[in-house]
């Protein structure tokens, strides 16, 4: 009995450390999650903000975007409820210099974007055909240095030659 209390002990901590906490969280969620209602500004788990147009019994529907497009995700994929306390809270904790926002691009770049892209691709392949073109350059200069190197070689044989039997 003696050598089972401290491992009953040990399990009585880690239930109350560990799954107590996590179950009132996880109660915290629940309840979050089923007090939604139409109009409420969300964020999913995936990181989506929108506002809720829609819930059922398990899906709520969200507009995002500047032009409201209208999403279905589970009720379980919400994360939290941004209201304005969070939102104060969260300018509060942002450093006060920020870098101006950057201007989002145009939804459809169309022509320039294939000319730009075409103009890269034309200038890729120049320069691969020119560095082709070096390497064979080089490959001739070093074939040519060798040969020269080999006829320097023999002559210079030759003339050794020559004086050690004179």
């Amino acid at each position: 009995m003696q050598a089972l209390v401290p491992f009953v002990i040990l399990i009585v901590i880690m239930y109350v450390v560990l799954i107590l906490p996590q179950r009132r969280k996880e109660k915290k969620t629940q309840q979050m999650r089923s007090a939604l209602k139409v109009g409420d500004q969300i964020c999913t788990i995936g990181g989506m903000v929108g506002k809720v147009t829609k819930i059922t019994d398990e899906r709520i529907v969200i507009a995002v975007g500047a032009d409201k497009t209208k999403m279905e995700y589970m009720k379980w994929a919400v994360a939290n409820v941004i209201t304005e306390s969070n939102v104060k809270e969260t300018k509060e904790t942002k450093p006060a210099e920020e870098e101006p926002a950057k201007k989002a691009l145009p939804k459809k770049l169309g022509k320039a974007k294939e000319e730009a892209e075409a103009a890269v691709a034309e200038t890729a392949d120049k320069a691969v055909d020119a560095a082709a073109e070096t390497v064979e350059n080089a490959a001739e200069a070093v074939e040519s240095a060798a040969e020269n190197a080999a006829d320097a070689a023999v002559d210079a044989a030759a003339d050794a030659v020559e004086k050690i039997t004179e």
